[in-house]
């Protein structure tokens, strides 16, 4: 990751994170623990955060709430997780219908 993201990118994504009304954050399986870290940290910073319940099957559910004024924080690995790649493409719709 070090070496793939550009500054410039890392900047930009600051500040959708800095503008958006609602934080959502989507992480399962292996990455499912730096979802829950991103919560914590973000929420610390006083920002609306709501992290999709993978386990409770909710989250693409809870994922039709996103509108084009909130981010989402999407964590995966090599062999992604589905869920969280669906919940990336609900996002997608949401901010681009």
């Amino acid at each position: 990751m070090l070496e793939s993201i550009k500054a410039a990118d890392l900047d930009q994504s600051a500040v959708y994170l800095k503008n958006a009304e609602t934080i959502f954050i989507a992480g399962q399986l292996r990455s499912e623990p730096v979802a829950m870290l991103m919560r914590y940290l973000l929420t610390m910073l006083n920002r609306k955060v709501v992290l999709l319940d993978m386990p409770g099957g909710l989250a693409p559910h809870m994922a039709m709430n996103m509108t084009a004024n909130d981010a989402l924080i999407a964590v995966s690995f090599r062999h992604y997780a589905q869920e969280v790649m669906n919940i990336a493409d609900i996002a997608e719709k949401k901010a681009y219908p």
